[in-house]
C-alpha cells in the first residue's frame, strides 16, 4: 500500500509539471507575432529613411560594390581596378652594402608603388630603404628595370621614397599611372586588396577587410627598427616577407594605407596610415625636406577605461567624449610611455620652479598641445611639424605649450622643448678594423633608454672588435684612455695609435647599460685602413635636372681617409707600398722597429708601419706552473703555449673565424711552434702565441702541411730574456734512471717569481706500438696557464678517416693515430711524452670533420706520431742554412729581430713556387688500410707478397689501398703501357722495390724523390708504375687571394682538387655579404671560366679581364660547379664600396695591393 501511494504522488507531480510547461509555451507563441510585426515595422521605416536621404545625393559615375552586387560584378570591379594600378607597382631588390643601425649586410626583396610618375617617386617602407648605404633597383610588371636612389626616409615612421628616372624607361613610361593617396578613405569594414611581392612571388594579390584603425604601433624586436607615435590599421590579410611597401587599395584603386608588417602567429597584417606620408610627398614635390620635430617622448594611446586606472577625472572624460563623439572608436588620450634622456624637458623661466614642473613624467595624459585639444597621433605630428628646426644654425631653443593631467590634476607646461628629429638619426659611419661604427640612432636610444652621446654604436664588429670579444649591437665608450662619445672623438682616438698596438676598450651592451665590459684589442691598420663615410641625400630637383648623377647609393655617400692617412707622399721609402684609396704603408725600417714618419709642415703621419711582430721595449719573461706529478711532464711545460688564430678572409673552406689550440715549441732558438691544422686553418690570418698566460707574441705561419695535421708558426724569440732572474728559485726537473722511484726526482716549486724562457721540446721519431706507456701533458681549456697531465697506455693503433665536407676544406690523410686505455682530460691539446726519456713521441691534435647525417661540424682529439713533424723541422733548418749560405736576399729576417744583430730567419713562400726547390715530396693521394685476409681472399693477393708484407711489419697484418686520388696531377703511368695511371682500389706493394705496408713506410721512400717506381696489385696481377710524386714547398699554402666585387678568388686548394679535376685555376671560395656577388647570387664553391665571353684560365688571366671595368658596369660570368655543371651569371660592379684588391704572400709575409 505504501508503494502504491508513492506511485500516485509521482503521477500527480508529473501532471502538474506538464501543465506548467504548456502555459509557458503558449505565452511564447503569443509573443512571437508581436516581435515579428515590430521588426517588420523597423525595417520599413529604415528603408523609407534611406530612400529619402538618397534622393538628395548625386549619382556616382563609377560603379561601386554594394550589398546587392553579385559575385561576378564584384570581380569585374576589382579586375578593372587592378588593370590600372599594376603597372605602378614594382618589385624592389635591395642590397644593403654595409651593416647599419641593427641591420646586417645582405640583399632582400620588397614592394613599392609609384606615387608621382612625372617626377619618378616610389613609395615603400622605411625599413626597406634603411639609414645605411644601399643599392636598389625596381622591376616593373613587364620586367623592365630601373635604378633607384634613396630620396627620403622618415626618421620614425615606416615609410620612405625612392627616385627613378622616368626618361630611362623605354617600355613602361606611358603605362605607369601614379597611385593616388587617399588616407581619408580608410574606415572599418572597407574591402581592400594588398598587391605586392608577397613571399617573393613578384605579383601577389591578397584580400582583406579593415578591422581596426586605432592599433598602437607593433613592436618587432629589441635591437632593430620599431615604429612609434602613430596608429596602425589592422586586417587579416596574412601578408609575409616581400610584401613590405605594398599598397593597400580600395575598389577605386586608391591607396588607403601602406603595408608594413604582420604577426608571426596569426594572419593579422599591419598597415601604416598615409596622412603623414601625404604631407611628406607634398614637401618633396616642392624640393623641400619634410619638417620633422619631436619632444623625444614616446606616446601611447589609451582608452578611457585604461585612463580611469591612471586617475582620469570625470570632468576630463566628459569633455573628451564630447569632443570625440564623432569618432568613438579612437576615443582616448595620448599618455607618456617613455621619456628619452633629453625628452620631456621644459624651459625654466625662474630658478624656483620645481623639478617635477620642469619635465613631463611617465603616465601623464596629454590634454592639449598648442591650440589642439585632445590631440591624437595625427594632431600631435601636425602640430609639432609646424616648427622647422632644420635651419636652426643659431641653436635657438624652440618650445610649445601643452597641458597634461597627472593623477587627476591638470598641469600647464608652457615651454616644452622641441628637437629636430632628422638630427637624431646618424648619417655617417667609420670603418675601423673591418667593423662599422656610427652614432646612436633614435631607435637605438629608445630601445636602450640611452643618451645619444654615451658612445658609438657597433653596427658590425669586424675583424678587430670581434677577435677582442666586442659584439655587434653594443656601444663603444672608450678606446684606450680616450672617450668616444661621438664619431669625431672616435676619429681622434684612432689617430693616436699605431698598427699592432694593444689597447683596452670599454663597451656595454644595449639593454645592459649600467655594466661596462672591458676588451683587449689589437689595432689593425694593415688590412683595414680607417675611412669615414658621410651621407647627403640629393633633392628631387637635383635628381631630375642632373642627368649625370649616378643612380644608387654612391651619389648619396662620400668617403675620405682619416686625417692621419691623407698626407700625400712625393717619394715613397723603399720599404713602403701604396694601398688603395691613397694609403701608404711602410714595411718597417732597417732595424725592424715601429715608427711613423712626420710631415714637416703639418706634423701628421705620412706612413704607417705594418709589421705584425712588434717587439716590446724590454725582454719579457714567463712563469710556468710545474705542478704536474710527473717529472717528465714538468720538464715539457715550458715548451707548451696557447696558439690563437684569427681568420682574415674565409678562404680554403674555413668554417669559423677564431681558433685556439695548444702548440709545442720545436725550436726555441728560431721560435718555431708546431700546432694542429684545426688551429691554423688557413694561411690568410693573424696568429699569436701565449706562454704561461702572461706573454702574448704575434707569430707568422711559415709552413702548413697539405696532408698531415700540423703547421709551424714562428714568433720572435728575442722577445724573451735569455737569463733568469737571480731571485728566482731553481726547479729541479732532472730524471733519474729508475723513473718508478719518484723519490729520486725532486720538484721544488718557486717561492718567488721566476723569470723563464720557453724551451724547445725534443722530438723522438718512432712508431707508436700497443703497450707503450706515455704521459699526456696539455693545457686547460679554461685556464691556459694551468698544465694537465695523465699517464696512459696505448691499446690500439688506428687510422684517421675523415670524409670530405660539403664545402671542401683541409682534412688529414695517411695518418695513424693511437688510442688509449682511458679517456684523456678535456684540454686545449698537448703532447705525449715518453715516460722514461721525456721526449715528445706524439701530439694530442684536434681534428675537424663534417657529419653528413645532421650537417654539422664536429671536433675530436687524437694522438699522432711526430715522425713527419720532426722530418719537416729538420728540413726547414737545412733549407734555411742553404739559402743563408747562398746569400739569397729573399730570406726575410724576423720582424722582431733586434739591433744587436741577433736574428731568426723566416721561411718564405712565394707566388712563383717554381723558382723554389721543394722541401719534400708526397705520394699525392690518399691511402687506407686493408687486412691481409681481405686482400688474400677478395683481391687474390699472391702469397709471395703476403709473406713479404708480414715480414716487413710482423705486428701489422695489413696492406695499403689507394682511396683518394689527386685529380689535378698525374699520379703515375705504367712502365709498359705508357698511359696507365694509379686507380682507386690498387694495392700498394712496394716503392722503389721496398716493401711498404704502413703510411710511414710509403712516406720514407717518396719524400726525397721526384718520381718513384711503384708496384701495385690490380686485377690479380702485380703492375709496375712510374709515379710522379707531389712536391711540397715551404710556406703556408695558399699564397694569393683576389677580392673582386665581394668574391674571394684563389687557386683551387688541395681539398677542391680531391673532389675532381678543376675546370680552371680560378676558384670562388666565398662571397662577402652586401657585395655585388651576394646581391646577384654568384655562388661560392665554383670555378670561373669566362668573363664577358673571354676565357680565363688562372688568376693572372682574370686580372687582365677585369682590370679595365668601370664602376657600375655589367659583367657576364660563366661558371661551373665542383661537378662540372656550367652556368651563366651577371652582376654590376660596385668599386666605391667594394674596391678590387689582392693579397699576395711573398718575402715571408702577406701584402695588400690594388688590383
Amino acid at each position: 500500500k505504501k508503494s502504491e501511494r508513492n506511485l500516485e504522488r509521482k503521477r500527480q507531480e508529473e501532471k502538474r509539471l506538464m501543465e506548467v510547461r504548456g502555459k509557458k509555451i503558449a505565452a511564447i507563441l503569443a509573443v512571437i507575432p508581436i516581435i515579428l510585426a515590430w521588426n517588420a515595422h523597423r525595417r520599413r521605416k529604415n528603408k523609407e529613411a534611406k530612400n529619402k536621404k538618397s534622393r538628395h545625393k548625386k549619382p556616382k559615375k563609377t560603379r561601386v560594390l554594394s550589398a546587392t552586387t553579385t559575385k561576378k560584378e564584384e570581380d569585374s570591379v576589382w579586375e578593372a581596378m587592378l588593370e590600372q594600378v599594376l603597372h605602378a607597382i614594382v618589385v624592389i631588390r635591395v642590397n644593403y652594402v654595409k651593416p647599419y643601425d641593427g641591420e646586417q649586410a645582405g640583399s632582400a626583396h620588397a614592394t613599392g608603388f609609384v606615387v608621382d610618375a612625372e617626377r619618378g617617386i616610389i613609395l615603400t617602407n622605411r625599413h626597406v630603404i634603411g639609414l645605411g648605404p644601399i643599392r636598389a633597383e625596381a622591376i616593373f610588371i613587364n620586367k623592365e628595370e630601373a635604378s633607384l636612389t634613396p630620396l627620403y626616409r622618415d626618421p620614425v615612421h615606416d615609410f620612405g621614397f625612392f627616385h627613378y628616372d622616368p626618361n630611362k624607361l623605354k617600355y613602361t613610361a606611358d603605362k605607369v599611372r601614379a597611385v593616388v593617396l587617399a588616407p581619408e578613405a580608410a574606415k572599418v569594414g572597407l574591402e581592400i586588396r594588398v598587391v605586392g611581392n608577397d613571399s617573393g612571388e613578384k605579383v601577389s594579390i591578397l584580400s582583406g577587410t579593415l578591422a581596426r584603425l586605432d592599433r598602437n604601433a607593433p613592436f618587432y624586436n629589441n635591437e632593430g627598427y620599431n615604429d612609434f607615435n602613430t596608429f596602425y590599421y589592422c586586417a587579416a590579410s596574412n601578408t609575409s616577407g616581400g610584401s613590405s611597401g605594398s599598397p593597400v587599395l580600395d575598389c577605386y584603386g586608391r591607396a588607403v594605407a601602406l603595408n608594413a608588417g604582420g604577426a608571426t602567429h596569426s594572419s593579422a597584417s599591419y598597415y601604416l596610415p598615409l596622412k603623414g606620408v601625404k604631407r611628406a610627398l607634398e614637401a618633396l614635390r616642392e624640393s623641400r625636406q619634410p619638417v620633422r620635430t619631436t619632444a623625444q617622448i614616446i606616446w601611447r594611446h589609451m582608452t578611457c577605461d585604461e585612463m580611469r586606472r591612471l586617475g582620469l577625472s570625470e570632468e576630463t572624460e566628459r569633455r573628451l567624449r564630447q569632443a570625440k563623439r564623432k569618432s568613438d572608436i579612437s576615443c582616448g588620450l595620448l599618455v607618456v610611455e617613455q621619456l628619452l634622456p633629453q625628452g620631456g624637458w621644459c624651459k625654466s623661466e625662474s630658478p624656483e620652479q620645481t623639478k617635477k614642473q620642469q619635465r613631463l613624467d611617465v603616465g601623464d595624459a596629454l590634454l592639449q598641445l598648442g591650440d589642439t585639444e585632445f590631440p591624437d597621433f595625427d594632431d600631435l605630428e601636425a602640430t609639432l611639424d609646424q616648427y622647422d628646426l632644420s635651419e636652426n644654425s643659431e641653436k635657438k631653443i624652440f618650445t610649445v605649450s601643452c597641458t597634461i593631467e597627472r593623477g587627476g590634476k591638470t598641469i600647464n607646461m608652457d615651454k616644452l622643448i622641441l628637437h629636430n628629429l632628422h638630427a637624431l638619426n646618424p648619417d655617417e659611419f667609420i670603418e675601423f678594423g673591418g667593423g662599422i661604427l656610427h652614432p646612436l640612432s633614435f631607435c637605438a636610444t629608445r630601445n636602450g633608454n640611452l643618451d645619444d652621446r654615451t658612445g658609438v654604436y657597433v653596427a658590425y664588429a669586424g675583424f678587430v672588435l670581434d677577435a677582442a670579444g666586442v659584439p655587434c649591437h653594443s656601444v663603444l665608450t672608450t678606446l684606450g684612455e680616450f672617450s668616444t662619445p661621438d664619431l669625431d672623438a672616435l676619429e681622434s682616438a684612432i689617430s693616436k695609435f699605431n698598427d699592432g698596438d694593444r689597447i683596452v676598450a670599454r663597451f656595454y651592451n644595449i639593454g645592459d647599460r649600467f655594466n661596462d665590459q672591458v676588451a683587449t684589442l689589437r689595432i689593425n691598420l694593415r688590412w683595414f685602413p680607417p675611412r669615414r663615410w658621410k651621407r647627403q641625400d640629393p633633392s628631387l630637383t637635383d635628381l631630375m635636372h642632373n642627368t649625370n648623377t649616378q643612380s644608387g647609393c654612391c651619389c648619396c655617400w662620400t668617403s675620405r681617409s682619416l686625417s692621419f692617412f691623407t698626407q700625400s707622399v712625393k717619394k715613397l721609402p723603399s720599404n713602403s707600398i701604396s694601398l688603395p684609396n691613397g694609403v701608404v704603408v711602410a714595411l718597417g725600417n732597417k732595424n725592424n722597429t715601429s715608427h711613423r714618419q712626420k710631415n714637416k709642415n703639418t706634423g701628421q703621419d705620412k706612413t704607417l708601419p705594418i709589421s705584425s711582430i712588434v717587439p716590446p721595449e724590454s725582454p719579457a719573461s714567463a712563469t710556468f706552473q710545474r705542478t704536474c706529478g710527473e717529472p717528465a711532464a714538468n720538464a715539457i711545460v715550458s715548451s707548451l703555449c696557447k696558439v690563437s688564430f684569427d681568420v682574415l678572409h674565409a678562404i680554403d673552406g674555413v668554417v669559423d673565424w677564431h681558433f685556439a689550440g695548444t702548440g709545442v715549441v720545436v725550436d726555441a732558438k728560431r721560435g718555431l711552434v708546431a700546432v694542429d691544422r684545426n688551429t691554423v686553418v688557413t694561411s690568410l690570418g693573424e696568429a699569436t702565441v701565449t706562454f704561461a698566460a702572461s706573454v702574448e707574441i704575434p707569430a707568422k705561419i711559415v709552413f702548413a702541411h697539405p696532408t698531415h695535421n700540423f703547421a709551424l708558426v714562428q714568433y720572435d724569440p728575442s722577445t724573451f730574456s735569455l737569463s733568469s732572474s737571480p731571485n728566482g728559485s731553481k726547479v729541479n726537473t732532472s730524471l733519474s734512471n729508475n723513473t718508478k722511484k719518484k723519490e729520486q726526482s725532486s720538484i721544488t716549486l718557486p717561492t718567488t717569481r721566476k723569470r723563464e724562457v720557453p724551451t724547445g721540446a725534443k722530438l723522438e721519431s718512432r712508431e707508436l706500438e700497443v703497450g707503450d706507456e706515455l704521459t699526456f701533458v696539455g693545457l686547460s681549456r679554461t685556464n691556459s696557464d694551468q698544465p694537465l697531465s695523465q699517464r696512459v697506455r696505448v691499446t690500439e693503433i688506428s687510422a684517421v678517416n675523415i670524409a670530405q665536407a660539403h664545402v671542401p676544406r683541409f682534412r688529414a690523410i695517411n695518418e695513424e693515430i693511437a688510442k688509449f686505455d682511458q679517456v684523456l682530460n678535456k684540454s686545449l691539446g698537448g703532447v705525449l711524452v715518453d715516460t722514461n726519456s721525456g721526449n715528445v713521441v706524439a701530439t694530442w691534435s684536434c681534428y675537424s670533420f663534417y657529419s653528413w647525417n645532421d650537417e654539422k661540424n664536429y671536433e675530436s682529439f687524437h694522438a699522432v706520431g711526430v715522425d713527419a713533424l720532426a722530418d719537416v723541422v729538420n728540413r726547414l733548418a737545412k733549407f734555411d742554412q742553404e739559402r743563408s749560405a747562398n746569400g739569397d736576399d729573399l730570406v726575410m729576417q724576423t720582424a722582431g729581430s733586434r739591433t744587436n744583430g741577433s736574428s731568426s730567419p723566416l721561411y718564405a713562400s712565394f707566388h712563383h713556387q717554381e723558382k723554389l726547390k721543394p722541401l719534400l715530396y708526397s705520394i699525392g693521394f690518399g691511402l687506407r688500410r686493408l687486412p691481409l685476409s681481405t686482400a688474400r681472399t677478395s683481391m687474390k693477393l699472391d702469397e709471395h707478397w703476403v709473406d713479404r708484407l708480414q715480414a716487413k711489419q710482423p705486428r701489422r697484418s695489413q696492406v695499403l689501398s689507394v682511396a683518394q686520388l689527386n685529380h689535378a696531377s698525374s699520379p703515375g703511368r705504367d712502365s709498359n703501357l705508357g698511359d696507365e695511371r694509379v686507380r682507386e682500389g690498387d694495392l700498394i706493394l712496394a716503392v722503389d722495390g721496398h716493401t711498404c705496408c704502413t703510411f710511414g713506410d710509403v712516406e720514407t721512400y717518396v719524400r726525397d724523390s721526384e718520381s718513384v717506381a711503384l708496384t701495385v696489385w690490380r686485377d690479380g696481377v702485380a703492375k709496375d708504375l712510374i709515379l710522379n710524386t707531389e712536391p711540397i714547398f715551404p710556406g703556408p699554402g695558399t699564397d694569393r687571394v683576389i677580392l673582386w666585387c665581394g668574391l674571394l678568388l684563389q687557386a683551387p686548394h688541395r681539398a677542391v682538387i680531391e673532389m675532381g679535376a678543376p675546370s680552371t685555376g680560378i676558384y670562388a671560395s666565398y662571397y662577402l655579404y652586401g657585395s655585388p656577388a651576394s646581391f646577384y647570387t654568384i655562388k661560392a664553391c665554383r670555378f670561373i671560366r669566362e668573363v664577358n665571353g673571354q676565357q680565363v684560365h688562372d688568376l693572372d688571366d682574370f686580372v687582365q679581364a677585369v682590370k679595365n671595368l668601370s664602376d657600375g658596369e655589367s659583367v657576364r660570368l660563366k661558371t661551373s660547379d665542383l661537378q662540372g655543371q656550367q652556368g651563366a651569371s651577371t652582376l654590376k660592379t660596385d668599386f666605391a664600396f667594394w674596391p678590387s684588391q689582392q693579397f699576395i704572400f711573398s718575402d715571408g709575409d702577406w701584402h695588400l695591393r690594388a688590383l
